[in-house]
């Protein structure tokens, strides 16, 4: 026997003695999809099938035990994967002597090395490795010194600076230089926006109309208190402008074009934030929008006498740009004040971090946390602590502003009247807040703000000794890691050659540089801790690693259940006020604000609009709410819409392109196997799903005789479907489950395992079950297969060509640390 399978009520145990890699993706698979537990142990009979089957060990998780050949038994501890990486090392150094056995295990510890480096691993913790011989330390050392350089390049520049200790008096000699192109480079709370402002206003001076351009209206807002002449969003005044303040979404709008054929100085604060707004921020409907505003930015800059940019961790890739444009070497200027003594950074989870925020609460301690998580997951944690009795809790965010309840002239204020404030992305850069009261500050970082800008929130304030930190764990961007890709995501769906106008526009300056900036910046999501930990520490911040008492752990998830709670209960009231009010014909969907602004009860009051339009129902009742909102009957019934005839519009309003992603989705998955005549007929294996997402590279001819990714049909019908997943078939099972289906695991043929498709059944909040299928088929049904076979399909796609769009290559060389 090759495989023994033993079933537990709780756990499936494997034992294997061949054939390792094969059998171990299988069982892995089926644990997948059956979501039930495998523990897999692997048995060698030689010593060829020694390093075969710790290669097998390594690469997959299930893997519990381990016998090698001559009786040595590993046991593979999950919460122990680096102790026991080194143990099987020193192993094969000392008793196997096996050369590569040594090297498979050298590999995965260096692996692991560099995936834990700062993270939970740290100086003081390499002394673990004496037990190895120099040379195999030498390589684990070398690996972690190169993993952590190509992480600075994310936020440091190597380029030469003249170091300061402070900006002071700084501003006339900038004025007075002949050098036109200069980088202020100083740390954080440094006091570059004090120097801008000086610089700017001398500028003023000799009418050469200085112009500032950043990211964040808070920034231009803190800019223009002693100078609100110049503030972009003020019309009248005054006198004649001198000069102008704002955002970059505004000064490249034509209004003020004769501004910036006057400017003879550009200054730009914030610059990386700036560029990453316009290459991936709210600006624009298009990747045109996006070049147009850069090429309004390079003429600027090209035009200028002087271009001063400023950020504590501007890049190579930003200057460099720079310098193509302003046609000058950078002048960079690098004030490093004497860093604050103690600055500690403590890594906690969750539950832990409003634990400790609740005891500083009782202790009559003032609380600030930073929170970038959605809008309802952020309801929560006001929720939770507006239970708290006696607490003043305030949310600093873009509604807040907007309805007039604080200002950065009140900030202060706000911050000392209250006990609990939650603070939003919304200045997390150009505010500086000295209150003594904040010594500490807390962090939830919800990944939708990159590591770097995480930080610029934490130094808002400047007497912050103490930072505490606790990360989401499956919650962020999904980075994207090709420009192809990243470009073609942008075009509108009215593009008549999606694959030619890519081209087109990663061929102009500023359509590549956008590219590669974010994909270069999206690289910093796929490590997103181990960034922002060296990043901190590069800021002088010590960090710790240490847990906090059970009774504060157990404090802290109560608070978070309270949130939670009463944010179903606020739930349920917005959803039902919304229900009563677009009945009543006093709501729409054009009332719930931009999808980006909107607060917790305009999501929710926008989805339920949705939903009964979707559904075609008058008004919610206690079943159609659970339906939608517990078990997403309005997104499967919409994802139905979409793959049955491209979108939920009217028959006569939808396009040509939205049928023929309905077309080809639809046929795509008949090609994994899905029988949509007859669901139970359907047979889908790994085979049939691998081969169904190799054909998703293939381009497509359109009725205008452009191109297009097969890809981006897909996507257009499911598009929150993480079409990059490493297993295929799991891919499938998504497509399914958004259809209101189930993939389960129902025979063998020939070792192959074949999975079929039943009802989708859930149980209900009160006991009982929902079968979404049949629900779901009472208001949209599934998709009755075309006319034309989908091999005719294929025949059409290959005389196109297969599309060299999604990643690697020429995209390689983009990235951080590249030649």
């Amino acid at each position: 026997m090759s495989a023994v399978i033993e079933d537990s009520k709780d756990v499936v145990s494997v034992v294997i003695r061949e054939d390792y890699e094969k059998r171990l993706e299988r069982q892995a698979q089926d644990a997948r999809l059956a979501r039930v537990k495998v523990e897999a142990a692997l048995i060698s009979k030689d010593k060829n099938s020694d390093v075969e089957a710790l290669k097998a060990a390594f690469n997959y998780s299930i893997v519990r035990k381990l016998e090698f050949s001559d009786g040595h038994e590993v046991v593979f501890d999950p919460r122990r994967k680096l102790a026991v990486a080194l143990e099987i090392l020193v192993y094969a150094n000392r008793v196997a002597k096996e050369p590569r056995l040594t090297g498979v295990a050298l590999g995965y510890l260096c692996g692991k090395v560099e995936q834990e480096w700062k993270k939970t691993l740290f100086e003081s913790d390499l002394a673990m490795f004496k037990v190895l011989p120099s040379g195999q330390r030498k390589t684990i050392n070398s690996r972690v010194a190169n993993r952590e350089k190509r992480i600075k390049e994310f936020h440091t520049t190597r380029y030469d600076s003249e170091e300061l200790e402070s900006y002071d008096g700084m501003a006339h000699e900038i004025v007075e230089t002949k050098n036109k192109f200069i980088v202020i480079n100083g740390a954080m709370a440094s006091g570059k926006t004090t120097l801008l402002r000086e610089v700017q206003s001398i500028y003023k001076e000799k009418r050469y109309f200085p112009i500032l351009i950043t990211g964040r209206r808070t920034i231009v807002d803190e800019f223009c208190r002693s100078n609100a002449e110049d503030h972009y969003r003020r019309s009248e005044f005054d006198g004649e402008r001198l000069g102008l303040a704002g955002v970059v979404n505004s000064i490249v709008l034509h209004r003020f074009e004769n501004e910036r054929k006057r400017c003879k100085v550009l200054i730009i604060d914030e610059v990386e934030d700036v560029l990453h707004h316009i290459a991936t921020g709210t600006l624009g409907s298009s990747y045109e929008d996006r070049v147009y505003a850069l090429d309004r930015l390079t003429e600027l800059a090209s035009k200028a006498d002087k271009v001063i940019i400023c950020d504590a961790m501007v890049t190579d890739h930003t200057i460099n740009w720079f310098r193509d444009i302003v046609k000058a070497k950078q002048t960079i200027y690098t004030a490093r004040p004497k860093n604050i003594a103690n600055l500690h950074m403590q890594s906690v989870t969750e539950s832990e971090l409003l634990g400790k925020a609740l005891e500083d609460v009782n202790l009559g301690r003032k609380v600030a946390i930073f929170c970038d998580y959605s809008a309802s997951k952020m309801h929560e944690i006001m929720k939770g602590f507006r239970k708290i009795e006696g607490a003043k809790v305030f949310e600093i965010s873009r509604r807040t502003l907007d309805k007039g309840d604080w200002s950065l002239e009140t900030l202060d204020e706000i911050l000392l009247n209250n006990d609990v404030v939650i603070i939003t992305p919304i200045i997390n850069a150009g505010v500086s807040i000295t209150l003594a009261e904040y010594d500490q500050v807390y962090v939830l970082a919800g990944g939708t703000l990159s590591p770097t800008s995480l930080l610029q929130s934490v130094r808002r304030f400047r007497c912050a000794h103490r930072v505490v930190v606790a990360f989401r764990k499956s919650v962020g961007k999904r980075p994207v890691l090709s420009r192809q890709k990243f470009i073609l995501n942008q075009l509108p769906d009215n593009v008549e050659d999606p694959i030619g106008e890519m081209k087109r526009l990663l061929k102009t300056e500023s359509g590549k540089f956008l590219a590669d900036y974010a994909v270069n910046r999206s690289y910093q999501y796929r490590g997103f801790r181990q960034v922002f930990f060296i990043a901190a520490e590069q800021m002088g911040f010590q960090l710790f690693h240490r847990g906090v008492s059970g009774k504060v752990r157990k404090n802290g998830a109560e608070t978070k259940r309270q949130g939670k709670e009463q944010t179903l209960i606020d739930q349920r009231k917005a959803a039902f006020d919304a229900s009563y009010k677009w009945y009543m014909g006093t709501l729409t969907c054009d009332d719930t604000g931009v999808p980006s602004e909107r607060t917790f009860e305009q999501q929710v009051a926008h989805r339920t609009i949705v939903a009964l339009q979707v559904l075609d129902e008058p008004r919610l009742t206690d079943e159609l709410y659970e339906l939608i909102f517990f078990h997403d009957l309005d997104r499967i019934v919409f994802t139905r819409m979409r793959l049955k005839r491209g979108s939920v519009a009217s028959p006569h309003k939808i396009t040509d392109r939205e049928r023929l992603a309905s077309y080809y989705a639809t046929a795509i998955l008949e090609v994994a196997g899905v029988n949509f005549q007859d669901l139970s007929a359907s047979r889908i294996t790994t085979q049939s799903a691998s081969t169904m997402v190799g054909y998703l590279d293939n381009l497509v001819r359109l009725e205008t005789d452009g191109q297009i990714p097969m890809m981006s049909l897909f996507t257009k019908i499911f598009p929150n479907v993480n079409v990059e997943r490493k297993y295929k078939l799991y891919l499938v099972r998504e497509c399914l489950t958004v259809l209101g289906l189930d993939l389960y695991h129902s025979a063998k043929s020939n070792g192959a395992r074949i999975h079929s498709i039943r009802d989708r059944v859930e149980s209900s909040r009160e006991g009982g079950e929902y079968n979404l299928t049949k629900i779901a088929d009472r208001y949209e049904s599934l998709p009755v297969p075309k006319e034309i076979t989908f091999h005719e399909l294929i025949r059409q796609i290959n005389n196109v060509g297969v599309a060299d769009v999604w990643g690697g290559g020429a995209d390689d060389a983009a990235r951080p640390g590249r030649a």
